[in-house]
C-alpha cells in the first residue's frame, strides 16, 4: 500500500485519516505529523530533490520550515510540484525560509549582535543580511513574491503569505520551531511563510 493510504479504517465511514508531512524535519518532530528528513532520525527518510515516496493525493497538509533554502531553486521547484502531486485536491503546501529582503527591513540592533556573536557577520547591517547567503549551507534565496509565484507555478490554484506561527487553518498555526535554534524575535526577523493551496477540482 502506498505510504500516506489509510491502513486503519474508522468505525464511523465517514471519518478518514488526516495525513500530515513535515520535510526536513531535523530534530524538530511534530506530534500528529509523519517527520521526514533526510540526515535526522524520523519517520521516513526523504531527499526532496528527488521525487517524494508518497502516493498521489495522499496528504492533507505538507509543511518545511528552513529547508528549501538548502536546495538550488530548480530543485526546490521541483519539490513544490511533488507536493502538489501529494496532496489531496483541497490540501494546502506550508513553507517557510529565511528572506533577505525581510531580514534588511526588519533587523534590529539586538539582531546584528546575534549575527556578529556567532561568527557570521562583521558587525554591520550589511553583513548581518548577507550571512543568509553565504552562510548555513543556504543555496538560494526568496523573496515573498518570488516563492508565491514558483509555488503558483508548480501548480497551486493560489498563495496566501502568513506571519510564523499563524494560519488560516489550525493544523498550521504554532509549528514553526526554527525560534528553538536562533529565538522567536530573531526567527520573525528572518522568516517569511507562504502556503499554497490545491483547490478542490471541482472549483
Amino acid at each position: 500500500m502506498p505510504y500516506g493510504s489509510p491502513t486503519n479504517e474508522a468505525t464511523n465511514n465517514k471519518s478518514r485519516l488526516m495525513v500530515k508531512i513535515q520535510f526536513c524535519s531535523g530534530s524538530h518532530r511534530l506530534g500528529g505529523w509523519l517527520n521526514a528528513d533526510i540526515e535526522f532520525d524520523g519517520d521516513e527518510k526523504v531527499d526532496i530533490t528527488q521525487p517524494l515516496p508518497f502516493a498521489d493525493e495522499s496528504a492533507d497538509y505538507v509543511f518545511c520550515s528552513h529547508g528549501v533554502e538548502h536546495v538550488t531553486a530548480p530543485q526546490a521547484f521541483r519539490f513544490f510540484q511533488e507536493c502538489f502531486r501529494i496532496l489531496k485536491w483541497g490540501g494546502i503546501m506550508r513553507i517557510c525560509v529565511p528572506s533577505i529582503t525581510r531580514t534588511l527591513s526588519f533587523a534590529n540592533q539586538e539582531y546584528i549582535d546575534f549575527v556578529t556573536k556567532n561568527g557570521w557577520g562583521d558587525g554591520s547591517i550589511r553583513g548581518a543580511v548577507s550571512h543568509l547567503i553565504t552562510h548555513h549551507g543556504h543555496l538560494a534565496c526568496w523573496h515573498p513574491a518570488d516563492l508565491s509565484t514558483a509555488i503558483w507555478c508548480a501548480g497551486f490554484d493560489t498563495t496566501r503569505e502568513f506571519e510564523i506561527n499563524k494560519s488560516d487553518v489550525q493544523e498550521l498555526c504554532d509549528i514553526e520551531k526554527h525560534g528553538e535554534v536562533i529565538g522567536e524575535k530573531n526567527n520573525w526577523i528572518e522568516s517569511i511563510v507562504i502556503q499554497g493551496y490545491k483547490l478542490s477540482h471541482e472549483i
